[in-house]
């Protein structure tokens, strides 16, 4: 299971900008003092950095302890961060059922990574009963910021039948879609979608420049599609091939 951690790297840019201006220590105890006064800001950017080690010695106990005070307080980066850790067993005691009540918490206040992982418990039943419905519901909300993993996800979701009847022209929009921003599997799945006509017209031409991209990024698969759909071009197809090749 894909788990995003991107609101660390977002508290990261909080602690980047700030510590490469003045001693890390320094910001660090600033921080504390913030932090033990109940600054749920302060809190969450301190778990960062313990998360991290930055300024700090690295320690994900101290992490989970500082996410779960700017929890309490409401702050959905932390109760986000508080969930993976609860999934991962970092920190604290893997819990699967901890980590969808934060993730909860989070996807509430419109957390977009909290939203797609909530959903990706509902859909695998981990911590909570297995409701494909509620997961699709959930990652249609994610996917509102245009992450191409989740995309690819609900692209998925959409080729497989997850939540909704199979829909393979829906499959085949939101692969393209994470395709356009560089998504390995996705830029496959849909290169096999023109391949195949399976939610497009088939078209030899653009299921080669798809798993050409994913052949760049090192997808075996593509690079086999690739030889297989070159072998059924007509000459026409192979001469167009040859431009695109150039």
């Amino acid at each position: 299971m894909r788990f995003f951690r991107y609101a660390i790297a977002a508290g990261l840019i909080i602690c980047s900008t700030t510590l490469g201006q003045q001693n890390d220590k320094e910001i660090i105890q600033l921080w504390k003092l913030a932090a033990e006064q109940g600054n749920a800001t302060a809190q969450y950017n301190l778990g960062v950095a313990y998360d991290n080690g930055r300024g700090v010695a690295k320690s994900h106990q101290e992490a989970a302890k500082w996410y779960r005070l700017a929890a309490d307080q409401g702050n959905a980066e932390a109760a986000y961060n508080l969930g993976v850790a609860y999934a991962e067993g970092q920190g604290v005691l893997q819990s699967h059922v901890e980590s969808v009540r934060w993730y909860r918490f989070s996807a509430d206040q419109g957390h977009d990574n909290a939203q797609y992982n909530l959903g990706l418990a509902y859909l695998n039943g981990r911590g909570i009963s297995k409701d494909p419905k509620e997961a699709l519901r959930l990652i249609q909300l994610a996917v509102k910021r245009g992450n191409s993993h989740v995309q690819a996800k609900l692209g998925e979701m959409y080729y497989k039948g997850e939540g909704t009847d199979q829909d393979e022209k829906a499959a085949a929009k939101w692969w393209k879609l994470a395709s356009e921003q560089g998504h390995v599997g996705a830029q496959y799945n849909l290169g096999t979608m023109y391949f195949m006509g399976q939610g497009v017209p088939k078209d030899y031409l653009k299921a080669f420049q798809w798993y050409s991209r994913a052949a760049e990024q090192g997808n075996k698969n593509a690079i086999k599609g690739k030889s297989s759909v070159e072998k059924l071009m007509s000459p026409s197809q192979k001469d167009e091939l040859k431009r695109f090749k150039k």
